[in-house]
């Protein structure tokens, strides 16, 4: 689920902003880095 997720935040970015595909990765990618966005996954088994 999480790579769908990221996919959504990046097409709602760009959709937006009008940002390429590099810039949405740089904004994902900051988000990230300043702990704004946190990613919480877990496996079932």
């Amino acid at each position: 689920m999480a790579p769908g997720v990221r996919a959504a935040l990046r097409e709602l970015y760009a959709r937006r902003t009008g940002a390429d595909a590099t810039a949405c990765d740089a904004w994902l990618r900051e988000l990230t880095e300043a702990g704004r966005y946190v990613e919480d996954v877990y496996g079932a088994g």
